[in-house]
This record gives C-alpha cells, structure tokens and sequence, in this order.
C-alpha cells in the first residue's frame, strides 16, 4: 500500500530547490526561499481529516503527492486515539521519504512514549512461534498460534516492578499525591494492554479502534474477536514488538515486513524542536509550545527537562574564577534565547534513538529521561522536569497562552521582524487557540482542536491548519460536531468580555456545530476578534470557589468557541447594531511593483481590491492616493 523506501540511507539526500540552509541534515534549522509555503497542523492522533489528507496525499490512493515549494511540518501526535494510526505512520513516512526536504516532523508525546512498546508488550513464545524468520507464515497461521499461548501470569518478559522503576512517575498514571497505586493500574497478565493504553498512554478506546484498524490491513473482521478470549489483546502485543525496533531482515513473516520497527522509524524522521525563517518570519516549532519560565521568561532548553538556571552562572563563576566571569555573563542568558539550541535537542533525540532501534536499551536513565519526557511529570522526578519539555510542558493554557502580554522579542534579530511559537498538544476546543504578545507581532499559536468531535476519539472530518509564507498567515479549517457543549446566551459583553459567569448563565447541549473557515481567515484578524470569558463555581467536595478562564474565538463575529478547562464553549453575541463577518481576502494573480518591492493584490468577498500593508489589508485605492 506504501512505499517505504528511505532515500537517506541511499547516498546523499536530495536537496530542494526551493530551500536552502539545514534542510535534511537532523539540527532542525531551517531557512527557506521567498517562494516557499509553509503548511502546519497538530494532533492527528490516529485519524486523517479530508481538509489535511489533500495537502499531503492522492485522496484517492493515498500515493504521496510531489510537495515542490509546499513545506508540511506537523506538530506531533500522530497516532493513538483513531483507527488509522498504523497507517498514520505509514503515510507520513511514505509523505517524508518521497519529500525529505518538505517535510518537517515534530514528536508530540504520544509519538514518544512508544518508545516502552517493545519492551512493555514483550511476550518471548510470540517472538519464538510468529517472528522466527519463517517469512511464509499467513493470517491465520498467526491467529491460530496466538490463541494457543496461554495466559499465565507470566506471560510478558519484563515484568511490573522492572516496568515500575522507569514509569511510575506522577502524570503518567494520573495527577498528584494521591494517584491510584501503579499495581493498581499495572499488570503482568496480558489485560496490560489494556491498562496500559487506558492509564498510560491516555486513549481509552485504543483496543476497540485497532479493531477497525486490523479489518483494514490483515483482513480480519471486527466480530472474529468476540469469542477468541484475549487473542486481540496478544495481537496488539505482537504488532507494538514489530513496531518497537526495528528487526533484521529476514526476522519478520512476509506479511508483518511493512510493519517492521514503525514506531522507531518514524521517530528517527522527527525533531524535539525546529527553527524555521522565511522572509522577516521566525516560527518556532514544538509539540507543546516553548518552554516557559517565571525568572527568564521563554527559552529554550540546551537538554530536554532541565531548566537553565541562574545558578548557572554562579557555579561557572566559583569553578573557573574571575576571569570568565564577565564572559560567562555574557553568553549563558543570550543562550537560553539562542535557536541554535535546538540543535542539541534535536541531535540528542537522534542518538538516543539510533540506541534503542535494535530494542536494547543501553543507558536506563537515558530511557527513563525521554519516558519522563513524554509524560506530565514535574521536578519529583529529580532531576527532570516537563516545565522543560517542549513534547509536553506543565504550562496550560491560562498560565501561558492567555497572558497576552508575553512577547517572543527576545528571538528577534535585525532580521526578524515577526515571530511565532507554534504548538499543539493542548486542546483548545473547537477554534484554534492564538494570543498575539504585546508588540503584535509576538504570536502563540495552539493547533490542537483533536477534541472538536468527541472526547475519547480524535477528528474524523474536522481539522485546522496555518499556511503562513513570507507575505502572509492565513487560518483554514472546518468544525463539525455533535459533541456537548456549554451554551451561553443572552449575556452583555464588557471590554471585550464576557465576565463572572455562572450555572445560571450556561445551558449545557449536544448538538451539531458546523464551523466553516476553509476559504481563510487573516491570522491577524482573528487575534482581532477575540472575547475574554470568565465562569466561576463551587467544587462541592471542599467548597471551594474555581475560576475558570477562557478566550473565545470566532469566525463570523457572531459566534465565539473556547474551552473552560475540558468543556468545550460557545458563546452566541447579541446582534448589537451591524457586526458581520470577518473579512476574507484572497489572493489574486495581480501585481504592481511599489518602489522595490513587488506587491500583492488581494480580492475581497465584494470583489474589492486590497494591499496588505504591515499585517493589515488596505483598500488599492486608498493606498494609491495615499502614495501620490
């Protein structure tokens, strides 16, 4: 079905002509021409929207389609949650090796943390009967040995306390103190798998999804399970061993090859983190956003998990004596603000992952770090925290995403006029999330609408993405959902805002959502029309009064959407003399050559022509007589 031929492990990868600077080379630093077009979007998790499929694939044979200056970079979180993560890895391998300088992936956690699958999903009778080199072994021959290995005890090679001294860390199996003890959660019988992807790896309908998933690609229809015991649960086991190294040839039966070390695979294809300039456009690319500290501000990290601190400086300082003081001062802070810095993420990653592809794992902290990396943990597991993870950081959307203020200046140069911290990992409800800091051209920008149709699948028809290139970002998506939602209707809004609301303000509803941006928005105006919220209520158990914060985006200037911590917002605006809808603009094949520069025309719904001066649209005409 996909080619997965690797052309950087046949001679010298091709170079794109449209790129130019880092491409291909694993740093993740990227500079690209005037001409380029960058595409980014988030949290697939297991599914493949239509509106992001056509970017990257034939919608009719899935085939790669040829890039030529479209550059796709996706932000992490391919699989879990959908019945096409398997075939989620397959496309965007095949997408990457067919485009290896147009492609730019990024590993969210649940991309991560499958680095535990070998070792987790261990069982040594399934690799001495099915991956034994004997290539002619069929379907059915596979069925029929694994419903004869019996389910002991024992049935898996590692057992829970070795499991438990690398993932029994807080996040991963719940939240604070109090979290259900691991044995509780865990177990050596083969109901792990189940336990496993419902407490630990967060996607709880995981086994019923592979169902639908293995009907596709072995053939195997979903009510063959029913009366086959824990047969399936042994199946996902062999799939996460075939997946989670990378066997020799000849390991594997002929129809389990195409399947052979997926996981690792396309982790060796992904960046920690990635820098990408085009024009006077900075992005800086992550799973969950850059790095954020109260002292220093944003940063990123020399190693993953550790947070530079001042003290730094200090130790420097008593270490090496006066003279490198002035020195030491000089560089460490400008440091934490340097790009370059992912360039070590990133070449650590690859290492590290070149280390286990064979399933050895060779230095056990090392393997706990990225573990820990993949999961919500904090600095209790010392001496790593996820406030320094940029695959998932502690920060939530009010601590960071909401503090308008915060600005990215600090990544300007002479060069840079405008930059941007792209993310996803967090969902933001059924609109992007984006704050603009406060120069205005400081923007943080949240992808993740993977909870828009249902809160244990991902989206099978809604998706969002951002094209941004070197005259202009522009916002596509489209929102269709019959999930519940909290309604709020008929409230004034206030500076912006809709303040202190409460139970009496909110009817709760399930119905269908329909949010149409697929012909573009303007990034900049939908900064523009944004609505604060603010809901407050009582946790009965200490009666307590909670706050909840949202910001609330719309498309039409009619309706607003957001999030108040999971539960998914829409506000409806009192028609208030006017409003309307946003504008759209849509570039036309028009140009006129203004001084030096060569400038764009721009056709809005009317069919009025505009400029875009300075991130804003301005009529052809005015501009004109302001020019004379």
């Amino acid at each position: 079905m996909y080619a997965l031929v690797n052309k950087k492990n046949k001679g010298k990868s091709r170079k794109s002509k449209r790129t130019r600077g880092g491409v291909g080379n694993g740093t993740g630093i990227y500079n690209l021409t005037e001409d380029n077009e960058l595409y980014f979007f988030s949290d697939l998790e297991g599914n493949m929207p239509g509106g992001i499929k056509k970017l990257m694939f034939d919608e009719k044979n899935d085939t790669p389609l040829s890039l030529d200056n479209k550059v796709i970079v996706f932000t992490g979180d391919l699989i879990d949650r959908g019945e096409y993560s398997i075939r989620n890895l397959q496309r965007m391998l095949a997408l990457k090796y067919a485009n290896p300088d147009n492609v730019i992936l990024i590993c969210g956690n649940r991309d991560v943390n499958k680095i535990r699958m070998y070792h987790e999903c261990h069982i040594q009778e399934i690799e001495d009967k099915i991956l034994n080199g004997d290539k002619d072994k069929g379907i059915n021959a596979i069925l029929d040995i694994l419903q004869g290995i019996k389910e002991t005890s024992s049935i898996f090679t590692n057992k829970l306390d070795a499991i438990k001294d690398i993932i029994d860390i807080k996040g991963i199996n719940g939240t604070g103190d109090d979290r259900p003890i691991f044995t509780e959660k865990y177990s050596d019988e083969i109901l792990r798998i189940t336990k496993m992807y419902s407490n630990t790896l967060g996607s709880l309908m995981q086994i019923e999804l592979f169902k639908a998933e293995f009907k596709v690609l072995f053939g195997i229809n979903e009510d063959y399970w029913d009366d086959k015991g824990n047969t399936l649960l042994k199946f996902i086991a062999m799939m996460n061993m075939v997946m989670g190294k990378v066997w020799e040839k000849g390991a594997l039966p002929a129809i389990l090859v195409t399947y052979n070390g997926l996981y690792i695979k396309y982790l060796q294809e992904c960046h920690i983190m990635a820098s990408i300039t085009i024009g006077t456009k900075l992005c800086i690319v992550s799973h969950a956003g850059i790095p954020y500290d109260e002292r220093q501000g944003f940063y990123i990290p020399t190693e993953i998990g550790i947070v530079p601190m001042p003290t730094t400086i200090e130790k420097t300082t008593k270490q090496y004596g006066e003279l490198i003081t002035t020195q030491t001062q000089r560089r460490n802070n400008p440091q934490n603000y340097n790009i370059y810095n992912i360039i070590s993420l990133n070449t650590s990653f690859s290492a590290f992952i070149e280390s286990i592809k064979g399933g050895f794992i060779r230095d056990n902290e090392e393997y706990k770090r990225y573990v820990a990396m993949s999961a919500n943990c904090d600095d209790k597991v010392a001496p790593y925290t996820a406030y320094a993870s940029p695959i998932v950081s502690q920060k939530d959307l009010d601590e960071v995403k909401s503090k308008m203020s915060l600005d990215l200046d600090k990544f300007k140069t002479e060069e840079i006029i405008r930059v941007y911290n792209i993310f996803g990992h967090q969902p933001s409800g059924l609109l992007p999330y984006i704050s603009r800091g406060g120069s205005k051209y400081s923007y943080h920008i949240d992808l993740d609408i993977s909870r828009a149709e249902d809160p244990n699948i991902s989206n099978k028809v809604s998706y969002t993405y951002l094209k941004i290139t070197d005259t202009e970002d522009m916002l596509f998506g489209r929102t269709d959902t019959n999930n519940t939602y909290h309604s709020i209707r008929d409230k004034n809004e206030e500076d912006k805002g809709v303040k202190d609301l409460s139970k009496q303000d909110i009817t709760i509803v399930k119905g269908n959502i329909v949010i149409d941006y697929s012909t573009n928005i303007s990034l900049d105006e939908y900064c523009k029309k944004v609505l604060q919220a603010t809901y407050i209520t009582n946790y009965q158990i200490t009666n307590t009064k909670l706050v909840f914060t949202s910001n609330l985006f719309t498309v039409d200037n009619k309706k607003y959407y957001g999030m108040f911590s999971w539960t998914l917002v829409e506000y409806v605006k009192k028609a208030i003399g006017g409003g309307g809808k946003i504008k759209i603009y849509t570039k036309s094949i028009k140009r006129f050559i203004y001084g030096k520069r060569k400038m764009v025309i721009y056709v809005g719904k009317r069919g009025g022509e505009y400029v875009k001066v300075k991130g804003e649209y301005v009529s052809l005409a005015k501009f004109r007589l302001k020019k004379v």
